[in-house]
């Protein structure tokens, strides 16, 4: 089974995502490993008492779009909510001072 088998195997639209980089699935693939770094360098820990709470929406928007650019829906969703309960938890700090 090829990577992009496997990949539409566990809910990637690796068609769309293809059709995105002008029909270059060996783009796509370097493409993929590129955003493996990035998620393996922006983890996601918010510290709810620091100061990077900023950065940690920031990070966790960045990967969420570059996973829809590259169609990994799964991340994208997963992200997606992160992304609004983060906020969320934002607005009822800035409400609670």
């Amino acid at each position: 089974m090829s990577l992009l088998q496997e990949l539409e195997a566990l809910g990637v639209n690796t068609d769309e995502a293809v059709e995105r980089m002008n029909g270059n699935a060996s783009l796509y693939e370097r493409m993929l490993v590129k955003f493996k770094d990035m998620i393996k360098d922006m983890p996601v820990r918010p510290d709810f008492d620091g100061s990077n709470y900023a950065d940690v929406i920031e990070a966790a928007h960045a990967i969420k779009g570059t996973s829809s650019n590259l169609s990994v829906t799964p991340i994208y969703e997963a992200y997606s909510e992160i992304v609004r309960l983060l906020r969320e938890d934002r607005r009822s700090r800035q409400e609670r001072f």
